[in-house]
């Protein structure tokens, strides 16, 4: 709240306003000294406000209304974002015969800010006056036009496949395959792309599809791909291990299937500070550098979102500017840099983002990595995009802008809708039941282990499925393919989950070439039984060779490897050093 008594605010206006306003509320007639128009005002202010409020006008009496209510303060955003148009003039133009008495009821705490307040006392009387602002609610729409700027429009369902994907994410993390940088924690290339092999569905569709060839083309990268790295550490579901992931106790639970485990990543995720997602915005330069101390914590970003998420009709597309609208007019705006002047577009002294015309737009663009990459991964909300070069939703036109096809690549998120999996995570409904998958056969197997497609409008998840074990040779056939099921394998599927979607999905019972087949596989699978780093050790003859590994010391972690070769696991390599030392040969560095 305010702390300056009505009084010092009416205070504050110069002696020719005092007097206007005091002869449009016709107060004060004999008076001639300031002080003592100013003591009429106050008095009258205090003992019949509505006197006074009759001389405000409709807009000037809806900012006192959220004042009332909002314990004092109302910011230029809200209003605007509530009823379409800005606050009205706090102070007036000299030539007006009559000044608003409105003037001598808000403040400014200072130039910097468009905040407007009113005091403690005003915020007391105007309680009984004004009832509560009815709740903003959220517009939401209809349907979902195809197409945006003649691009067409692509709809992400996370619900249905998040829990596959995410089972598929952990196995990796299980087999070591997720290697992340040791001073960021961020997902490496090779992790990305391993990462995008397991997705249930292919990652958003952001490449521009008019490009043929140009050498100067950005693409966009990827999204789900790179968002499970960050999440499966920020989830709790992995722990760093000298460069790799390794999966956690709770990530044990949450790839067997434990959906309270996943609703408790989801609130760590939430609650983490460990990864700055406006980071993946690369266009925007100096967060890493003067830029980083200016950035809000995201602890305050965070719950401000949520709370207006929290608001949202479930099942029900919203536009993504109207989110933002509902963000303001809810009242949970939040900032995201105090220091604008340290972040830019290509160089800092001309594309500083400090410049006036960035109002909101940086939260605006904070909000669509939030969403697009993080919640629509964690399947908590759907989205409809479009690829997002050249739209510039935010920004446009900045110094700077023209030498990027984008600001950042999920400009083309265009609507979200909170599904029920996102309703139940985020404490918007009480319980949750998960969607029924249709278990639709769509394909036949044939002896000579082809499979014939009955459908040819096959779903992304279907398309998917099928390619994990065979290639596609025309139209509606595919053949089962050895290198495919191995790759599957590499990346922690199992043969046992193959014959499992071949059963729900195929109109006959598996042939018994194709059995034969994979028994025969499943058998060469087991045969190898683990893999690990080693040192190869080179000596000069055979008998030096056999001499080490048939030592009593040394022959319990090392073993001979062709005639003149020794091999010791990596784990073993110090103490073999150790042990060879003792016997009079050392290794060379």
């Amino acid at each position: 709240m305010s702390y300056l008594p009505i009084l010092d605010i009416v205070s504050k206006l110069d002696a020719e306003k005092i007097k206007k306003i005091a002869r449009n509320l016709q107060v004060g007639r004999s008076f001639t000294r300031k002080a003592d128009l100013i003591g009429a005002i106050t008095h009258l202010i205090k003992t019949d406000i509505q006197a006074v409020l009759k001389h405000c006008s409709v807009e000037e009496k809806q900012v006192l209304a959220l004042a009332a209510h909002k314990k004092g303060r109302v910011s230029a955003e809200m209003f605007s974002s509530r009823y379409g148009y800005g606050f009205p003039e706090r102070l007036s133009h000299y030539s007006r015969k009559n000044v608003s008495p409105y003037q001598a009821l808000v403040f400014n705490e200072g130039y910097q800010t468009t905040d407007l307040l009113i005091s403690d006392e005003l915020v007391e009387i105007l309680k009984d006056v004004f009832p509560p602002p009815a709740a903003e609610v959220v517009k939401t729409t209809d349907e979902i036009p195809q197409k945006h700027k003649d691009r067409d429009i692509q709809i992400h369902y996370g619900e249905s496949t998040v829990f596959s994907e995410l089972k598929s994410v952990l196995r990796l993390v299980d087999l070591g395959k997720i290697s992340v940088s040791e001073k960021t924690r961020k997902p490496s290339g090779t992790a990305v792309k391993a990462i995008t092999n397991v997705l249930s569905v292919p990652d958003f569709q952001l490449e521009d599809p008019t490009i043929i060839s140009d050498p100067y083309y950005e693409s966009p990268g990827s999204v789900r791909a790179y968002a499970w790295g960050i999440l499966v550490q920020s989830c709790g579901w992995s722990r760093y291990s000298k460069g790799k992931l390794k999966l956690s106790a709770s990530g044990k639970k949450a790839m067997n299937g434990d959906f309270e485990e996943f609703v408790s990543g989801v609130w760590s995720y939430l609650d983490s500070s460990k990864f700055d997602e406006l980071n993946r915005v690369k266009t925007i330069r100096g967060q890493t550098g003067k830029g980083k101390r200016g950035l809000t914590d995201l602890d305050f970003r965070k719950p401000n979102l949520l709370a207006a998420i929290h608001a949202w009709p479930v099942e029900e597309w919203i536009s993504f500017k109207e989110v933002c609208r509902f963000q303001l007019a809810s009242d949970n705006s939040f900032t995201v840099s105090e220091n604008l002047w340290h972040l830019y577009f290509s160089e800092k002294q001309y594309g500083s983002l400090g410049y006036d015309g960035s109002e909101g737009e940086l939260e605006k663009v904070y909000t669509r990595v939030f969403l697009f990459e993080y919640l629509a991964t964690l399947g908590l909300i759907d989205v409809a995009y479009v690829y997002p070069h050249y739209l510039w939703p935010e920004f446009n036109g900045w110094w700077g802008s023209d030498n990027h096809p984008f600001c950042s690549r999920y400009d083309g998120l265009l609507y979200v809708k909170l599904n029920p999996l996102g309703a139940y995570c985020l404490d918007v409904s009480d319980s949750y039941t998960p969607p029924e998958i249709e278990e639709r056969k769509f394909f036949r197997i044939q002896s000579n282990m082809e499979l014939v497609v009955n459908d040819s409008s096959l779903t992304a998840t279907e398309l998917h499925s099928l390619e994990m074990f065979a290639e596609q040779t025309s139209d509606m056939v595919w053949k089962v393919s050895k290198e495919n099921i191995l790759l599957s394998i590499e990346q922690g599927s199992s043969i046992d989950e193959l014959l499992e979607f071949i059963e729900n999905h195929s109109e006959n019972q598996l042939p018994n070439t194709l059995q034969v087949f994979l028994d025969d596989m499943g058998r060469k699978i087991k045969s190898i039984l683990s893999v690990s780093d080693a040192v190869l050790v080179k000596c000069n003859d055979s008998v030096t060779a056999a001499a080490i590994a048939s030592d009593s010391s040394l022959k319990k972690i090392c073993q001979l490897a062709g005639d003149n070769s020794v091999v010791v696991g990596k784990k073993n390599e110090k103490a073999f050093r150790a042990r060879l030392r003792k016997k009079g040969y050392i290794l060379p560095k």
